[in-house]
């Protein structure tokens, strides 16, 4: 089993890009009411998994720099183990159907 995926290094370089953005869009914006909100929706998987792990007692905003960056990590992962699975059994699919033909 191979863990290498371009595909999946390719959504997570995405994401990566993504959550760049959104966290300077809040720094540009840090004082004003719902400035870290394109930081938030960026992080929507890391909170939903916090929130299931601390029984939803969990806070998150975007002057947390920790968190921001525990959740770029969490996310960028979950976007290359995403792009893995997809990339495996499309492999597989492909490599069966050539299988087929000969």
């Amino acid at each position: 089993m191979r863990l290498k995926s371009w595909t999946g290094l390719a959504l997570a370089a995405i994401y990566f890009v993504v959550f760049a953005g959104a966290y300077y869009a809040y720094w540009r914006q840090a004082g004003r009411f719902l400035a870290d909100l394109p930081v938030v929706m960026a992080a929507l998987p890391y909170l939903y998994f916090a929130r299931a792990v601390t029984a939803g007692e969990y806070s998150f905003s975007g002057d947390m720099t920790d968190h921001v960056l525990t959740a770029a990590v969490f996310c960028c992962g979950l976007a290359y183990a995403v792009g893995w699975i997809v990339e495996t059994i499309l492999v597989a699919l492909f490599r069966r159907a050539r299988g087929r033909r000969s």
